[in-house]
């Protein structure tokens, strides 16, 4: 318990860990993620789960606490992350970097499958109900546009994806499956 304002409640990572004990992995994973990108260490974590070591769920909060990355910048991020994983897909590596041969940076992407040079980006909607008016909106899908081409320039592959997708986990596994299958295909033709 900590005190915040004069009032007693639990800590941040006191919450993660209940959460993912009580909703499960993927919960879990967005709140540890979240509460480890405000500060909160994984050993913070673990040391919660060893206080409370006899309470229901600690399992799952062992490997949530195990998984989590303060990476992820956003909800969907973390949830797409968690999803990967419950569906035994390969790891991506969250805000990965994307540079030229000569290391000028190109994009920072949301997840990346490195070894086969697949980026996987969450469409949140948030970015294009910010603009106000038709030309700031305009403006900002010409940048995204021309972001993509700047990552597809350096021989990646993108899929995207939309919050819908991660309603209907074995539509997501099977969309990222293929995704995976177009890259390493793409990858075999250039060498």
């Amino acid at each position: 318990m900590v005190e915040i304002d004069g009032i007693r409640c639990t800590s941040l990572a006191r919450t993660a860990m209940d959460i993912a004990r009580h909703d499960g992995f993927v919960a879990g994973v967005v709140a540890a993620d979240h509460s480890m990108r405000l500060g909160v260490t994984r050993q913070e974590l673990f040391d919660v789960i060893k206080r409370a070591r006899r309470r229901p769920g600690n399992a799952t909060a062992r490997r949530v606490a195990a998984f989590a990355d303060p990476r992820s910048e956003s909800p969907k991020e973390s949830e797409l992350r968690a999803l990967m994983e419950q569906l035994g897909l390969e790891r991506g590596e969250p805000q990965y970097e994307i540079c030229t041969p000569d290391g000028e940076l190109v994009a920072r992407v949301d997840l990346a499958l490195a070894e086969m040079m697949l980026v996987i980006e969450f469409d949140g909607e948030e970015k294009y109900h910010a603009v106000e008016g038709p030309g700031a909106l305009l403006e900002v899908l010409a940048q995204e546009k021309a972001r993509e081409q700047a990552i597809l320039a350096q021989g990646w592959w993108i899929l995207r994806l939309r919050k819908e997708d991660l309603r209907r986990p074995k539509v997501l596994a099977a969309k990222i499956r293929q995704a995976m299958t177009v890259a390493r295909r793409r990858l075999s033709e250039v060498d």
